[in-house]
């Protein structure tokens, strides 16, 4: 199965191109946070979410990267679900580079799993 096979709820022409282009063909993104926002894409279509779903945030060395392949995805808003050690310092770096809590989030990932965190607005 390719990983675009995986792709359903939450469709991003960027995201499919970028797998097209390094997953598919054997090769490797430009970054490591470009590879976890892959992996955030396909995270978020397997658990069946119809919003940009990131449940585990990079590493600070890695946010750059991965918010550059978000925010040229287009995506101006997303659900934060992480809840890891890390995510105070993941909170730093979105509310320092231009984004915003816009409120809370629910999403029942299956029957007996609801994620909960914040929603995320580009200010």
């Amino acid at each position: 199965m390719t990983m675009l096979k995986r792709v359903g709820s939450f469709n991003n022409e960027y995201f499919n191109s970028l797998i097209r282009e390094y997953t598919d063909k054997g090769q490797r993104p430009e970054s490591f946070g470009m590879s976890r926002a892959i992996m955030a894409y396909l995270d978020t279509n397997d658990s069946g979410a119809a919003e940009f779903m990131v449940g585990d945030m990079p590493f600070r060395q890695d946010m750059d990267g991965f918010m550059e392949a978000v925010e040229a995805a287009g995506i101006t808003e997303f659900l934060l679900c992480d809840n890891s050690t890390g995510l105070m310092e993941s909170l730093h770096y979105l509310l320092g580079h231009g984004w915003a809590v816009g409120g809370t989030c629910e999403l029942e990932a299956s029957y007996h799993t609801t994620l909960r965190g914040l929603r995320m607005k580009k200010a």
